[in-house]
């Protein structure tokens, strides 16, 4: 729900905006209105000088970094030639040229909180009493950088390719276009994995795949086949060739044999300095530091994607790495105690490790010491995960005592003297 300031248009104003509509030889090419007291008044008018492309250059002077104002711009009319050219222009709109007006909310995000306030609830107001049916499209500004003519022609070939879209916010910088589909194809994996692990699939979601080689398939089936206990290897590192869309062994890690094996580091330092800059993914067999020599390998799975990769490869691994689980988890019934995404190597330290996997685990028994369970009682079918009774001493428990009937004088104790 919208709250309107109850500023009406003034008289002049809306006189002024019929006769632009007009589009006559002497129309402005745009207004800039500015609110006046309790009225909405023309504050600067501009003429045509030739389209709307070279106009629209002066709108950027009239942006001021905290003042706050409207600009009502006539675009260019479908089949409409420049000022100086040879064909009469019409004398008043028809049915089949009509002045298409773009309506341009302009309210810096470092104006008066009051002034951003007050423009913000009378946008609804001036463009009911105008005409709402006479503006292709509305804007809304936040700086001059956003009055660029680039950045709004980049809006308008969007609103008029796809004119059935209602967002009206300013059109996203490449960047912004590109961390946008990281986070949706983040999202659509963490679907694709929630959706095939149940028992319904939803075919609409849209997952990228990268196949495993056989060379990384000869490489897990020696991993996955090792014990909790066994010491080495420790870790396998992939990378995506994209040209070919296969996940691969990094040669860095495994070398270039014919028959490749899991890598073995003694230490997580080493491990650091063996990992590349670029985005990798790594299984890796951490021990926790309470275990023994002999005690268990947890399968830790970690995503490794550096800042200085391009946004193209940053995305493609994001979008690979929740199908990549899936498909590790499904093949070799691997459960990943843990998962990790780190920006550099670096990160990598035994502190985070155990930080995050000291809830998860329990650490073993002290060498010499049994976890001792109370003998279960067959002759009662007591339960045997039955908890230890407690060996503390029962208090006395108070018995209760009737109270008094109504009407009946109550009893009190005798106090000792």
């Amino acid at each position: 729900m919208s709250h309107q300031s109850g500023i009406q248009v003034a008289e002049p104003l809306a006189k002024l905006f019929i006769e632009a509509s007009c589009d006559t030889p002497d129309s402005p090419r745009f207004l800039v209105v500015r609110i006046n007291g309790e009225s909405l008044e023309v504050h600067q008018t501009e003429p045509k000088s030739g389209d709307a492309e070279q106009d629209f250059s002066a709108v950027h002077s009239f942006a001021s970094d905290v003042q706050p104002c409207y600009i009502i711009f006539r675009l260019d009319s479908d089949g409409e030639k420049s000022p100086d050219s040879s064909q009469a222009p019409p004398t008043g709109p028809s049915d089949t040229q009509k002045p298409n007006w773009l309506f341009i909310s302009y309210i810096p995000d470092q104006g008066n909180v009051r002034d951003k306030m007050l423009y913000a609830a009378t946008q609804a107001t001036l463009l009911k009493q105008l005409g709402s049916g006479k503006f292709r499209h509305v804007v809304h500004a936040k700086s001059p950088q956003d009055l660029r003519l680039a950045t709004l022609s980049a809006f308008l070939r969007y609103h008029i390719q796809h004119p059935d879209n209602a967002e009206s916010d300013m059109p996203l910088t490449e960047r912004e276009q590109e961390l946008r589909r990281i986070r949706q194809e983040e999202l659509t994996s963490a679907e694709h994995i929630a959706a095939t692990g149940s028992s319904v699939r939803r075919t609409h979601v849209k997952v990228t795949h990268f196949a495993l080689t056989d060379r990384s398939r000869q490489v897990f089936d020696q991993f996955f086949a090792l014990g909790d206990t066994d010491t080495s290897p420790t870790t396998v590192v992939l990378r995506l060739d994209i040209p070919k869309e296969t996940t691969d062994l990094d040669p860095q890690i495994h070398g270039d044999e014919p028959s490749p094996s899991p890598a073995t580091f003694t230490s997580l330092e080493e491990l650091q300095a063996a990992l590349p800059a670029q985005p990798r993914f790594v299984i890796h067999r951490y021990q926790y530091p309470s275990h023994t020599d002999e005690g268990r390998y947890y399968p830790l799975f970690i995503y490794l994607c550096s800042t200085q990769a391009s946004v193209k490869e940053r995305m493609i691994y994001s979008t690979c790495r929740g199908t990549l689980v899936h498909l590790l988890q499904g093949t070799y019934g691997v459960t990943f105690t843990k998962r990790f995404e780190m920006d550099d190597p670096s990160e990598l330290t035994q502190q985070l490790l155990d930080e995050a996997l000291q809830p998860l685990v329990t650490s073993p028994p002290v060498s010499g010491d049994r976890i001792r369970f109370p003998e279960s009682d067959t002759s009662t079918n007591a339960d045997e995960d039955a908890l230890p009774v407690a060996s503390h001493t029962t208090l006395p428990q108070r018995q209760f005592k009737r109270p008094s009937a109504p009407g009946r004088p109550r009893t009190l104790p005798q106090r000792s003297r």
